[in-house]
């Protein structure tokens, strides 16, 4: 029986799979297109459910089955992860699964027994379980106190570090989704213009930034609110950092509760460290010079913000004594 080796990240966004020699064979879309009515009944999943998204009918909706980092559909999560393992298995009918499976901040012990429900009930025959906040900091020097702020779809976490184990770790209700509807509703409340959700997406990642001098613009499309019908406007990038900047705020202040957190002697150690900061929401102008101004800290953004948890996880899959190590520690 061949045996492949994988890390996989589940997120509220993406679910990224790593194949060990190989490395990410796998980024899509979490979400499913079901009928109406009937939740069971798998349509499309991930990159063809989103490319659906605002043009599905009255008997079909998109759902995304895990929210805030934690699977709320086991059902439908395991329908879509099995789906995923089954485009990257390839031709061999008889495989060992065994992987890397990353874990959120805070998850409960419900929760985690829903993750292990869904990782094996998609076929994988054994697998292990490692915080998303040591996956997102693998490859930086891990020797003394730091901080991880991992901003995803879904959610932030926010991990104090001390070498390879978490000593306070939280999460914050703010992700990319969040900053995607909160642009929906100002373009909506100051142009008279609906925009979609693939939209809203497009602007933030194109134009979003924490730079004040930033005086970038693009033509989007929408649906003029008034008449019905289809328009296209220009929005600038002071639009898109009023609709969002409010976020990265909350995302600070929950930074200051966790280092306010922690004893004295690690609060110093961080003093003399920098702030890591990964996840797809990191990808916007000005972020690591507005966070270092506010905190006071020295920032760093991760070489690929949007997929350093599942290229660590990854990097834990090619070090068996690391793994171990980091397994032991949490």
């Amino acid at each position: 029986m061949a045996l492949i080796e994988l890390a996989m990240d589940l997120g509220s966004s993406f679910v990224s799979i790593y194949k060990k020699g190989s490395g990410v064979v796998l980024k899509e879309p979490s979400c499913l297109c079901v009928a109406t009515g009937k939740p069971n009944a798998v349509k499309q999943i991930g990159l063809d459910a989103k490319k659906l998204q605002g043009k599905t009918g009255d008997g079909t909706i998109i759902v995304s089955p895990i929210s805030e980092g934690i699977i709320k559909n086991t059902e439908l999560t395991t329908a879509m992860l099995k789906y995923f393992l089954n485009k990257i298995k390839g031709s061999v009918l008889k495989q060992k699964i065994k992987a890397v499976v990353t874990l959120p901040c805070g998850i409960t012990t419900g929760e985690l027994h829903d993750l292990e429900k869904t990782v094996y009930g998609a076929g994988i025959s054994e697998a292990v379980f490692v915080p998303s906040l040591i996956c997102a900091a693998s490859g930086t020097q891990l020797n003394k106190s730091s901080i991880i702020v991992n901003i995803g779809g879904g959610k932030t976490e926010i991990g104090v570090l001390n070498g390879l184990t978490v000593l306070n770790g939280c999460s914050v209700s703010v992700g990319g989704k969040l900053m995607d509807l909160s642009t929906i509703d100002y373009i909506q409340e100051n142009y008279n213009i609906l925009i979609s959700d693939l939209t809203a997406e497009k602007i933030r990642k194109e134009l979003g930034s924490l730079y004040e001098t930033d005086t970038s613009r693009i033509e989007f499309n929408g649906m003029d609110i008034s008449s019905g019908r289809a328009v296209s406007d220009v929005v600038t990038a002071p639009d898109v950092k009023s609709a969002i900047k409010y976020f990265y705020d909350k995302i600070i202040e929950a930074v200051v509760v966790a280092i306010n957190g922690c004893p004295p002697d690690v609060i110093t150690d961080i003093a003399g460290s920098s702030i890591l900061i990964s996840g797809g929401a990191a990808e916007i102008a000005g972020l690591a010079d507005y966070f270092s101004k506010k905190l006071n800290l020295s920032v760093k953004i991760s070489e690929q913000p949007g997929n350093a948890v599942i290229l660590g996880a990854g990097a834990l899959l090619n070090d068996e004594a690391l793994l171990k190590q980091v397994l032991s520690e949490n």
